[in-house]
């Protein structure tokens, strides 16, 4: 049966334009970030984008996504951003007080023989009918890089976090 330990847990009082946990140590076998997030950008939603180790370096991440924000799904691959964008979160003009649910599955995230993968999901709610101001996107993440992962973050696109964003990293062993 899998464990979880909350290794960090933060909750936002103000605005942020990112949220970072370094030093993480090699104890577990995976790693799962649970977040509920909304940005203060002017707009329906703000873009969500994940980080490795500080890399910001573009040709090391790349994502496959499949995204359902109107009645025909649709599928991308993208390799050309650092950190890497997982999806659009709630921003400012979408439904007020609605946070976006974010969940990310990074396994064997101190694995030094491979790349680095994750698993991310991604909805922003919006009580509209309109295509585009609602949506569901999961991603295949993939890190370019041997190194372990000793941190993670989440950065918006324009705007900041806002407060009551909530994120919480667990360590998972037994899984």
């Amino acid at each position: 049966m899998a464990a979880f330990t909350v290794i960090d847990h933060q909750e936002l009082t103000g605005t942020a334009a990112s949220w970072t946990k370094s030093s993480i140590a090699s104890s577990y076998d995976h790693l799962l970030i649970l977040a509920s997030v909304r940005s203060n950008r002017a707009a329906v939603y703000d873009s969500l984008k994940l980080g490795f180790n500080a890399n910001t370096t573009s040709g090391d991440y790349s994502h496959t996504s499949l995204l359902a924000s109107t009645s025909t799904p649709t599928s991308g691959r993208n390799a050309a951003q650092a950190p890497t964008f997982i999806g659009d979160m709630n921003g400012a003009s979408n439904l007020a007080d609605t946070f976006s649910s974010v969940k990310i599955w990074v396994p064997h995230y101190s694995n030094t023989a491979n790349f680095t993968q994750a698993i991310t999901q991604l909805v922003h709610e919006d009580a509209s009918t309109t295509n585009g101001e609602w949506g569901l996107e999961i991603d295949a993440v993939l890190f370019k890089s041997t190194a372990a992962i000793t941190e993670v973050s989440l950065h918006t696109g324009t705007g900041s976090f806002v407060e009551y964003s909530t994120f919480t990293l667990y360590g998972v062993t037994g899984a």
